[in-house]
């Protein structure tokens, strides 16, 4: 099990280092760094998961590869060694063998990745997130064999969930003077999986108990995304999108990490010149879930010759702040790097290569 965690988290750690180039989705580095108000804008591999009709504007290849999280190295392998040392524990162990267990700090992590192929208005990938939350409980007194002991109690949930993406865009719409409409449609194979491990001192009934548990589900899901482009001309260009994503899923498993309801999002940007060759783009999005808050998103991107700079909010009525994101783009000739950072000591990282 252990290897399992932290495969897992140490992976997406390393995901991010190796490349030096989320209730809110975090998935991809330049749609994250505008606060992921990118339904009406989608316009790299990363459409598949935003809004597949944005495939409609993709080169005849990109690929693009990201990766972000707020966790460092050192943490992960507290929390493994935890969540290890209690599934080797029997169910009722002594106050020795509980004592001897070291209890990592609470924290919560959340590491997201993606990674996308567009071949045309064909896109091909997969995205992650691992979310791991750890609670620490306070020590209590407990006596056994006449010896006093003071017995750590904690409990720990990681939530790892995984989608295969295939999607598809195409025109239906695309006068010769202004606008086009595009529609897109993404299949899914979702993946699940929860593992809890914990401990509990019951003064009460004087007993001692270590518990492991894990559970795992799969299914298929589907989105459908459109994508109106209303004005396109050196002075104004003017978008709108509009997404139903999980318009299926057959998931079972009920997890906070997994997103599983259907949800309707809609969103809209525009394009203008400030002075040459300085352009500013500026987007808002609004994601209305079947069963939860709606998510209102915003964003703006400023670029000039090779660089842009980025920066974005959002918020919900169940979330105690508006996060504030941030970022900076590299574009050179057929490759694109980029870096984004957000209120909460979010750091993702992308690179994309179109041709």
């Amino acid at each position: 099990m252990k290897k399992y965690l932290s495969a897992i988290l140490i992976l997406g750690v390393l995901f991010i280092v190796a490349n030096p180039v989320a209730a809110a989705s975090r998935y991809g580095t330049k749609a994250y760094g505008m606060g992921g108000a990118f339904t009406a804008i989608a316009d790299d591999a990363s459409a598949i998961y935003w809004n597949p009709a944005g495939l409609t504007q993709n080169s005849l290849v990109g690929l693009q590869v990201s990766g972000g999280g707020q966790m460092d190295q050192e943490d992960i392998e507290e929390i493994a060694d935890f969540i290890d040392a209690v599934e080797k524990l029997k169910a009722n162990p002594s106050a020795s063998d509980l004592e001897n267990i070291e209890l990592p700090s609470d924290t919560t992590a959340n590491i997201n990745g993606i990674a996308a192929l567009n071949l045309g208005k064909m896109g091909l990938g997969g995205v992650f997130n691992s979310r791991f939350n750890f609670d620490e409980g306070k020590k209590k007194t407990y006596t056994e064999g006449g010896k006093t002991y003071k017995l750590p109690q904690g409990t720990a949930d990681n939530y790892f969930t995984g989608q295969g993406i295939l999607g598809l865009g195409s025109k239906v719409i695309d006068p010769p003077i202004v606008g086009s409409l595009s529609v897109g449609v993404s299949g899914k194979y979702l993946y699940a999986r929860h593992d809890k491990a914990e401990t509990v001192v019951d003064n009460n009934n004087n007993t001692l108990t270590t518990d492991y548990t894990e559970e795992d589900d799969n299914g298929i899901g589907a989105d459908v995304g459109m994508l109106a482009t209303l004005t396109d001309t050196d002075v104004l260009n003017l978008k709108a999108g509009a997404t139903v994503k999980n318009i299926i899923n057959t998931m079972d498993m009920e997890t906070d990490s997994l997103e599983r309801t259907t949800t309707i999002g809609a969103g809209a940007t525009f394009k203008f010149p400030v002075i040459e060759a300085f352009s500013t783009r500026l987007a808002a999005d609004l994601e209305m879930p079947e069963d939860g808050a709606d998510i209102r998103r915003f964003g703006f991107e400023g670029t000039m010759g090779m660089f842009s700079l980025r920066a974005g909010t959002y918020d919900s009525d169940n979330m105690e702040d508006a996060v504030y994101t941030g970022g900076v783009g590299f574009n050179l000739p057929f490759v694109d790097f980029n870096l984004t950072m957000d209120s909460e000591d979010y750091i993702s990282a992308s690179g994309t290569f179109n041709f």
